[in-house]
């Protein structure tokens, strides 16, 4: 098996990983640019 045998989207057999990992990679590309936010958009001291 290799990667390309992996992300060939023809065959069935190894489509269940293939969304998985575009999953993954999805949830953690959005709680990283979650955290970039917080971090580069601090709370005012006014807000409180």
């Amino acid at each position: 098996m290799t990667w390309k045998s992996i992300f060939d989207l023809h065959t069935m057999d190894h489509q269940h990983i293939v969304y998985t990992y575009v999953t993954v990679l999805a949830v953690q590309i959005g709680y990283l640019s979650r955290l970039i936010y917080t971090w580069t958009h601090p709370k005012s001291p006014q807000s409180n």
